[in-house]
């Protein structure tokens, strides 16, 4: 699906149009150049494309100009010629100089058509030498709109080398054409466009962590709990209550970075401990010293951490060991003062785990502010997982999802008459489908939304009240998509329509995601 992310044609009025406003002018402050440059132009109306100045070094060239087989775009046909036709080409033009406007003496139009909200690439090159300047600039993408008007864009695109050979600019540092457009505007057409409204909600991660630095760990006396509530965690702070090592606690006897499986130890469990600081209901996560956020989220097997570099006695420590115990389906790790390495200052931490429920615990008590290496503080469940960043622990009293959880996105084709408008959702976990609800304008100041906190859903918004309808979309592979017919009949061209999907996920107490707003402009 393409969402287009402009939004100008319910400007253009049925009676007489826009007045031309050709040709688009793209700055000529050139701070590089090559033999050539590739971009992409996109219509708003459609256009005719009759010529080009561009920006040449001094000197007399001969040029070429090609345009994409078929429309589209040149992205991925950099280096392929037959993805190519050539246009025109002129010999011995004479420049008007670096950073001047010097116009290709073709005496037609190019005349090259690109429809309603179609893209085109184009390549401009001479055959020898580099003369063609552009302007490479910091933060600008290959695809990003460069400049626009009422009628079309010019995007970012790259420096390429004739004949088709070194490309410059790819994928992230954009060469800029700098010349002007000649156009010719099909007016008293209206495309049919959408714009996206504000974002969708809500980015929801399975992981929780906080990063500390040795000398500023504010965990020392309290405890983290986690009650598994079914649709995730509510995780709550309180203060610190560590229990004694009980009769059966067995000494794990870990060395420096080790790990241990405790049914070696006689544990029915299937808990594995880390000496760094970790207990995980499986086996194979790093035991490195050094803690490490994208470890944590891609370990294999689900932990949860109080991860620093640790040296138990049994490894050389001069003081605690790491100790392990079961309770029926509870499981206690106490890391009894264990030394920061090197440190000889002792650590004391308790990890609970209730495996037949899945609620854990994390007790902090004695903490040493001299450890060699910061800590990483949290949970995280097995192999890939969303970095959502850091959370403050500090402050306890928050939920974490069971899944990770992608914010709702809504995508649409182009509204054409005589056509199918389809919508599409995106990010759906473990959904059935969406419901699509289309109303006749958006929420809000703007169309910014209005908040959804008032039915337990503070991180949404609804674009749209739906008085148009809603209709229901079958969720396959993560998306879901509903087709709606647009009628042959020319009196609907540039009515507007605003559509909002939403999923039923268990990520806040409304029970629903919404995603981004979409105001679609019916054209042709």
């Amino acid at each position: 699906m393409l969402t287009t992310r402009y939004f100008a044609a319910a400007t253009l009025a049925l009676a007489g149009g826009l007045a031309a406003q050709s040709p688009l002018a793209a700055a000529f402050n050139s701070n590089n150049g090559a033999d050539g440059v590739m971009f992409d132009v996109r219509s708003i109306v459609p256009i005719t494309i009759d010529n080009f100045d561009v920006n040449l070094d001094a000197g007399t060239w001969d040029i070429e100009i090609y345009t994409t087989v078929g429309g589209g775009s040149h992205r991925g046909l950099e280096q392929d010629p037959a993805g190519w036709t050539l246009v025109a080409s002129a010999a011995d033009i004479t420049s008007a100089g670096a950073d001047q406007a010097t116009s290709l003496p073709f005496t037609s139009s190019l005349n090259v058509r690109i429809e309603c909200g179609e893209q085109r690439g184009f390549y401009i090159t001479a055959t020898g030498g580099a003369p063609l300047n552009y302007t490479v600039e910091t933060g600008v993408v290959v695809g990003d709109i460069q400049e626009q008007n009422d009628h079309l864009q010019l995007l970012a695109g790259v420096g390429v080398d004739y004949h088709h050979s070194t490309v410059y600019g790819l994928p992230l540092s954009s060469r800029q054409f700098n010349g002007n457009i000649h156009y010719t505007p099909t007016l008293n057409v209206i495309c049919g466009d959408s714009a996206d409204l504000g974002g969708g909600c809500q980015t929801e991660s399975a992981s929780a962590y906080e990063v500390h630095e040795a000398l500023l760990m504010d965990l020392a006396g309290t405890t983290l709990t986690a009650i598994n509530n079914g649709d995730g965690f509510d995780i709550t702070k309180s203060t610190s209550n560590i229990a004694p090592l009980g009769p059966n606690a067995v000494n794990c006897n870990l060395g420096d970075d080790d790990s241990v499986d405790t049914a070696t130890l006689g544990g029915t469990l299937g808990i594995h401990i880390g000496s760094n600081g970790w207990v995980a209901l499986g086996p194979g996560n790093s035991t490195f010293y050094e803690p490490d956020v994208g470890t944590m989220l891609n370990n294999p097997s689900t932990a949860i951490y109080a991860w620093t570099d640790l040296q138990p006695a049994s490894a050389g420590g001069l003081n605690g060991d790491i100790w392990y115990e079961e309770t029926g389906s509870v499981a206690t790790v106490t890391f009894d003062g264990v030394d920061g390495w090197g440190t000889g200052q002792r650590n004391t931490i308790q990890f609970t785990w209730d495996v037949a429920n899945n609620n854990w615990s994390i007790a902090f008590g004695n903490l040493s502010l001299n450890n060699p290496e910061k800590w990483v503080v949290g949970y995280s469940p097995s192999t890939s997982n969303f970095d959502n960043g850091p959370t403050d622990l500090s402050f306890g009293g928050f939920f974490l999802a069971a899944l990770d959880y992608a914010g709702l996105t809504l995508e649409s084709t182009r509204p054409v008459i005589g056509s199918t408008w389809t919508l599409q959702s995106s990010n759906l976990v473990n959904a059935l489908g969406s419901a699509f609800m289309i109303g006749s304008f958006p929420l809000g100041e703007h169309g910014e939304g209005i908040s959804l906190a008032g039915v337990g859903a503070p991180k949404c918004k609804a674009f749209t009240l739906g008085d148009l309808g809603t209709v229901f979309g079958i969720g396959f592979g993560g998306t879901a998509s509903f087709p709606i017919p647009v009628p042959n009949n020319p009196a609907l061209m540039g009515s507007t329509v605003v559509a909002q999907a939403f999923s039923k996920q268990p990520v806040n107490a409304f029970g629903w995601t919404s995603s981004n707003g979409i105001q679609a402009t019916v054209g042709f």
